[in-house]
Order: C-alpha cells, then sequence, then structure tokens
C-alpha cells in the first residue's frame, strides 16, 4: 500500500515528500532518492522526524528508501479487523503475537516494511523489532495496492526471508498463499476462494476461509 517516497534531510528537520513516480504506484518503488543504511534508519525514527507533522505520516522502510504509505480505505481496514479477529482466535497468546502495521525487519535487507498483519515469535529479537526469523506469516490486504502487493512486495519479502506471505486480494475476495521462498521468489503460489479452508504453515490448526475474511469487508 506504499505510494509515496519520502527524503528525509537530517533528524533536526521536517522530511520533504518527492511527488509519487508512476513505478511506486504499480510494481517497484523508484530508487532515485537517496538511500540510507539500517542504523540511519533507527536514528531517524528514534529523532522522531516523521513524528513532526500533524497527523504524523506513516512510514515504511523500503532498500534503504523511506516510503509513505497511503491512506486505509473503509473495505481495507473491514479485512484487516476480521484477519485480527481471526489471529486472537486462533493463535495461542503464549507461542504467538499478531500485530497490526508494526515493523518488522527483513533479514540481509535494508528494508523494515509494516504489513497489514504480522504473526511472530515473542522475544529474541534483541531489543530491536522482530525479525523475518520470528515472523510464521506476513499478510498484506491489497486494496488499490495489488500489483505492488504480488510483485515488488513478494519478492521484498521472499528475498528477505519471510516464510509464509499472504496477500487479501479485497476486490476479488481472494487470498493468495505464498511459501517456499528462495532467491528473491516464493516456489509456491496459490490462491483460495470462497469456502475453501486454508492455514500458515507454521499453525496448521489456524485454519481460515475468504468468506470468512472477505464477507463483510463490501460497503452496505
Amino acid at each position: 500500500m506504499s505510494t509515496t517516497l519520502v527524503q528525509p534531510q537530517t533528524p533536526a528537520v521536517a522530511p520533504s515528500v518527492a511527488a509519487p513516480p508512476a513505478a511506486a504506484l504499480s510494481d517497484v518503488p523508484s530508487p532515485r532518492l537517496a538511500q540510507f543504511s539500517i542504523e540511519q534508519y533507527h536514528q531517524i525514527v528514534a529523532a522522531g522526524v516523521f513524528g513532526m507533522e500533524q497527523p504524523p505520516r506513516r512510514i515504511e522502510f523500503l532498500e534503504g528508501v523511506f516510503v509513505e504509505m497511503s491512506a486505509v480505505g473503509y473495505r481495507h481496514r473491514q479485512v484487516i479487523d476480521e484477519l485480527m479477529y481471526w489471529a486472537l482466535g486462533a493463535f495461542p497468546r503464549d507461542a504467538w503475537h499478531a500485530s497490526v502495521q508494526q515493523p518488522i525487519q527483513l533479514i540481509n535487507s535494508r528494508s523494515v516494511p509494516e504489513p497489514d498483519l504480522a504473526i511472530y515469535r515473542p522475544g529474541g529479537w534483541g531489543g530491536n523489532h522482530p525479525k523475518a526469523e520470528h515472523a510464521g506469516l506476513v499478510i498484506e490486504v491489497a486494496d488499490s495496492t495489488l500489483v505492488l502487493d504480488l510483485g515488488y512486495k513478494m519478492r521484498l519479502y521472499a528475498k528477505g526471508g519471510v516464510a509464509e506471505y499472504w496477500v487479501c486480494d479485497v476486490a476479488n475476495k481472494t487470498i493468495v498463499v505464498h511459501r517456499a521462498p528462495e532467491n528473491g521468489r516464493y516456489g509456491s503460489i496459490e490462491s483460495f476462494t470462497g469456502n475453501a479452508t486454508v492455514a500458515p504453515l507454521a499453525l496448521p490448526t489456524a485454519v481460515v476461509t475468504p468468506e470468512a475474511i472477505f464477507g463483510g469487508s463490501h460497503e452496505s
């Protein structure tokens, strides 16, 4: 759901925003802006650069570039809510945590995306954000960003060590399940619709259907 690339100047100066290039609205965010290291990312975030504006902007850090995320629409929010209800009921609290739009650090990558939902093992983060190896499942909800989530984001998560990645296609009421990451791709990609059941490999008892997730995601 990323649309706008952001150029922070210094930790003491409010960041400027670049015009959204066409590529960022489709598949690959533009590499034209200055890139930052993971260490610089943590320094900039700790300095509160992106909290200076009111309301604060929602930012992801992708391949060394700060990217402003688009606003969450009505259908998008409903699907996130349904996913969270499912996660809270299906995953035991002592073994798994669920987070909505919170940072997760990818392996060997200058990327800290903020997926719509992440299920991860608690603890062992070393005082940092959870890392990809802690995640049993990462989910993006695609309303206006389907091409991005099935293209660029898919490759980013596969390369970054996310074992299982789901894209919830709101328009088509489909869950696209990506598994077996290797060389920046997923070896297994399956689509589920209607009352077909699907569960993450990390917890096969956490069964859900697209109907349960998308059933209430249309406007009345």
